[in-house]
């Protein structure tokens, strides 16, 4: 990782009446940008049949070096993950979850398939999610505990009600990003709610940088 790029997770809990997101972010009440954004959504996304939160901004658009003109710009959108499916992602390589080699890619393909085509109710229906129990202590380890580099947490809340039983309709957003100013918005077309927020993102200190030293 150059230039002390940090690992940055961000949270979200999908609901009608959740309270969780309005801790740590902002929501957006404005009806005109609701508006704009539910039209948005319905021109670039309703035809795929689309339910998970839509996260845009600077911490997706990867250009904050090729391209600075576009780093605060939000046109660009990603889906967010499941975080039962993100749990599952990290163990997939792990020879103590999964012994061969085709099985995890197999799992990792398939949950690739899942995000891209948003079937949500497929997993439901088989009730694979009720069966991925351990997710929570994963993500946690992972941006908690992690002593292989440091991570950045938005939208956590001490991970208390992640590790609960009440711990549905969670997601995340995870990736490396350049030290600095960053802004995202999270749509979701479900309630179609919106949070935003502007957050710093700190180098990254545990790997060595001959060019920051500690």
């Amino acid at each position: 990782m150059c230039d002390g790029y940090k690992y940055t997770t961000i949270f979200f809990k999908k609901g009608i009446l959740s309270m969780y997101n309005c801790r740590d972010l902002e929501e957006i009440k404005d009806e005109t940008i609701l508006a704009r954004l539910n039209n948005q959504y319905h021109r670039d996304l309703s035809n795929e049949g689309v339910y998970t939160p839509i996260i845009c901004g600077s911490v997706v658009d990867g250009g904050d070096y090729k391209y600075p003109y576009s780093r605060f710009n939000f046109d660009r959108k990603l889906r967010m993950v499941r975080c039962e499916l993100f749990g599952a992602l990290l163990v997939s390589a792990s020879t103590h979850f999964v012994q061969k080699k085709a099985h995890y890619k197999a799992l990792q393909s398939g949950i690739v398939k899942v995000c891209e085509y948003d079937r949500v109710q497929a997993l439901e229906t088989v009730g694979i999610l009720d069966k991925l129990v351990g997710w929570a202590d994963v993500v946690h380890d992972k941006c908690c505990m992690n002593e292989l580099t440091d991570v950045h947490v938005e939208n956590a809340s001490d991970f208390k009600e992640l590790r609960g039983p009440a711990n549905k309709d969670f997601y995340i957003y995870a990736n490396y990003l350049k030290p600095g100013k960053h802004k995202f918005l999270i749509y979701c077309p479900h309630s179609k709610r919106a949070f935003i927020k502007t957050m710093l993102v700190g180098i990254n200190t545990q790997d060595f940088y001959p060019e920051f030293p500690k």
